[in-house]
């Protein structure tokens, strides 16, 4: 169960329609759950990887890597390593302080967000170092959600991480849309916008 206090909720007032409302959200929640969402598109027969129509043979494959970030990143990391297993050579991802467990086979970094710090830049380091030892025989599951300009801060040659911190505070207190942000930030970063690939 998703709503912690059902039985508070839906003691009191017109009951069957609360109970219908609880079980309607109970149901949107579990459709919308990354780790449930990554073990529907994911699985793994003996040696037949499969990730939504793509189909990987694990034993023409070399290393398997992991890798990502973002305040959602944990139950899908969590997902991959179960289905996964030891067949994962090297993974990290980075979540948001005070979130996520514990996995085995994947680190896990914890940064800040939404200002970015200094965990948040030295994680990001290693995810691109992870991201650039991958050869063309490997297979790289990337695990990115929302949050990652935060959580995963690299910035563009001739930017200080103090700078790029700097102007992160200052286009949230901005105003500006999401979307405008993230344009900005894409300019600013040595990752976004398709560099890590």
């Amino acid at each position: 169960m998703y709503i912690k206090n059902s039985e508070e909720l839906t003691s009191h007032g017109y009951k069957k329609g609360r109970q219908a409302a609880i079980s309607i959200i109970e149901h949107t929640l579990h459709a919308l759950d990354p780790y449930v969402a990554t073990k529907k598109l994911v699985s793994l027969h003996g040696e037949l990887l499969t990730v939504g129509h793509l189909h990987f043979d694990l034993s023409r494959r070399d290393n398997v890597y992991v890798i990502g970030a973002g305040k959602a990143t944990f139950p899908i990391a969590k997902a991959l390593e179960e289905i996964l297993g030891e067949r994962i050579t090297e993974g990290l991802i980075i979540v948001k302080e005070g979130e996520g467990g514990t996995l085995e086979r994947i680190k896990i970094r914890r940064a800040a967000h939404p200002i970015p710090n200094e965990e948040g830049f030295r994680a990001a380091k290693e995810v691109k170092r992870i991201a650039e030892k991958a050869q063309e025989n490997d297979i790289v599951l990337c695990a990115f959600t929302g949050g990652v300009s935060a959580l995963m801060p690299l910035p563009a040659s001739g930017i200080t991480f103090e700078e790029k911190r700097q102007i992160h505070e200052l286009l949230l207190a901005s105003g500006a849309t999401i979307r405008e942000i993230n344009i900005v930030r894409k300019h600013l970063s040595n990752i976004k916008g398709g560099k890590l690939a």
